[in-house]
């Protein structure tokens, strides 16, 4: 599941929407392979779609290519309590049942205005990995207080907008290796085939 913090400059969209696409293109997207979630915050979390929602890499590309930024605040442990209760749900598409990895990678660009502590350990604690991206003005104890550990390797930090794209390169193989060593008994799969569970 993506978090992104949308209360940015509307010519810095386009390099959060590439960093996105970059990153989702990469995977193997199905139900029964990767699923792919996304919400957004400024003042208040909105869920974009759930991990039930797309079961097509094509859908999942298309949504983010459309999807809007909202001025607003930065309400970031608001939003990390509201994927919890509402993306990382069994009903909304979660497999934690199964004990498919659950990874949430949250992009922040600013100082946020709340406290993000509680909802984080939260996450954590539901056995959920967390990716903290920091661009331009985020604060980087706030990223390091939101990831999981070791927080160097869960934690990234752009000085602007335009290094985010190199970033996904980076972080896509960090994924996949996350996902290779947190699932070592799901096998790889292709499309259409299903994933066997040991």
């Amino acid at each position: 599941v993506f978090l992104v913090d949308t209360n940015i400059n509307p010519q810095h969209a386009r390099s959060v929407r590439n960093f996105l696409y970059i990153l989702v293109n990469s995977f193997n997207v199905s139900s029964e392979t990767i699923r792919v979630g996304l919400a957004k915050y400024s003042d208040v979390p909105h869920s974009e779609f759930l991990l039930s929602t797309y079961h097509r890499k094509g859908d999942v590309l298309r949504h983010i290519r459309q999807f809007q930024f909202k001025p607003g605040g930065k309400k970031m442990g608001l939003a990390l309590k509201f994927i919890l209760d509402h993306h990382f749900q069994e009903a909304s598409g979660s497999r934690a049942s199964q004990e498919v990895p659950q990874i949430a990678v949250v992009i922040s660009s600013g100082p946020v205005e709340d406290h993000v502590h509680g909802p984080a350990k939260a996450l954590r604690k539901a056995g959920i990995l967390l990716y903290a991206i920091g661009v331009r003005d985020a604060v980087w104890a706030e990223l390091r207080e939101i990831a999981s550990s070791p927080q160097e390797n869960f934690t990234s930090f752009v000085p602007n907008f335009s290094g985010l794209s190199n970033l996904a390169q980076k972080l896509r193989q960090e994924l996949c290796d996350t996902l290779a060593k947190a699932a070592p008994h799901v096998d790889h799969v292709s499309p259409g085939t299903k994933a066997f569970y040991s």
